[in-house]
């Protein structure tokens, strides 16, 4: 990103000295943002060190990227490594987290009907929750008939030997959600399987570009697909691993396949919920670094803010020997990153409070850096 003629000019657009097959990606609005930001940041190391670009490499490479990830940048296979920020090793503890070894739902969104699929043999999907009140699975279907007909939904865990079956009626004059009741909310952060024996008087329909894993076939050896029919909740259940309070302070804010690297809160237990860093002696600080959750599986561009589990309402609270007192509030946030400066305090804890999610019931956090700046 810094030219090869001219000592002292970074470049950052379109620009760029790529091949036409890298411009396919290079070309796109997103990731030129993230060459300014990394240009930026390069610049600014340049007045610092009184270096002309090419210098950066390798003597500064390091300081740029930390400072890029502090900034939340995503930089592969690079971890958080900043020695300044206290949270660093300390002690974190949170007033509830999911159990590890949890699934969360990624992808979830709007569904768009593709194809249809005749119930002629067995036909299932794979689904898990994140809300703790989830009473009620919804498929869109159609009967063959001029006749209500009762569709019968079996429910359970993977490899469950007896799953429940729950009932719905499907009212002729074409495809209609139907709203199956269960007795009781299915249970956060498992993955149910959910299926129709073979039903020759029902066609379900098939979602454009559901995310998930739909099955079909016979029951106990399924032939198993990526999509998903017209079902909800939708969306794909992954894998969260350590999903407790010392997530937030492990240097990594980006999920992996089967590694969240976000603490996330008990949806039964509600808002609000907090985790607290310990520093095990008292720090002087005045700016908190968060990341949230803004569920970047998802599809861009969104149709809203956020995302249903974004943190909306917040405020950081610290120990003044034995009694918590609040640093600041933040209302109506929709956004990922959040950089919060406020009057210098010295304390030996930190709690940061999430009092309403966008949509939703749970607290989640990426990460959580403190400085003194």
């Amino acid at each position: 990103l810094y030219t090869r003629d001219v000592d002292n000019l970074f470049m950052a657009g379109r620009h760029v000295s790529v091949t036409h097959v890298a411009l396919g990606s290079t070309r796109l609005m997103q990731t030129i943002g993230t060459m300014g930001q990394a240009v930026g940041a390069a610049a600014y190391l340049c007045i610092k060190h009184r270096q002309l670009p090419r210098n950066i490499n390798p003597s500064y490479i390091k300081q740029l990227q930390q400072l890029l990830l502090k900034w939340d940048a995503y930089i592969p296979h690079i971890a958080h490594e900043d020695s300044a920020d206290l949270c660093r090793g300390a002690k974190v503890t949170a007033s509830s987290s999911l159990p590890d070894g949890s699934h969360g739902v990624f992808g979830a969104g709007d569904l768009t009907p593709y194809a249809e699929a005749p119930c002629t043999t067995a036909r299932g999907q794979r689904i898990g929750v994140t809300s703790a009140d989830q009473d009620t699975i919804s498929l869109q279907l159609r009967t063959t008939g001029d006749q209500p007909f009762e569709a019968r939904l079996h429910v359970g865990e993977e490899g469950e030997k007896d799953p429940i079956v729950i009932k719905a009626n499907v009212r002729p004059g074409g495809f209609r959600w139907a709203d199956f009741r269960l007795p009781a909310p299915l249970e956060p952060g498992k993955v149910y399987l959910v299926w129709m024996p073979a039903t020759p008087q029902l066609v379900w329909r098939i979602a454009r570009d559901g995310d998930g894993e739909r099955v079909y076939g016979r029951p106990g050896a399924w032939t198993v697909v990526g999509g998903s029919y017209m079902i909800k909740p939708n969306g794909l259940p992954r894998p969260l691993g350590r999903v407790g309070p010392e997530a937030a302070v492990d240097g990594v804010k980006w999920p992996f396949e089967g590694q969240c690297h976000q603490w996330r809160s008990d949806p039964r237990r509600g808002l609000p919920q907090w985790i607290e860093v310990d520093f095990g002696k008292p720090m002087t600080l005045n700016t908190i670094y968060l990341t949230f959750d803004t569920n970047i599986y998802g599809r861009f561009p969104s149709d809203k803010a956020g995302s249903e589990v974004t943190a909306e309402d917040y405020r950081l609270l610290y120990n003044d020997a034995g009694h918590w007192k609040v640093a600041f509030t933040e209302k109506a946030n929709w956004r990922r990153f959040r950089r919060h400066q406020f009057t210098e305090i010295t304390t030996d804890k930190i709690r940061l409070e999430v009092l309403k999610a966008i949509n939703g019931n749970e607290a989640r956090l990426y990460e959580i850096r403190a400085y003194k700046e």
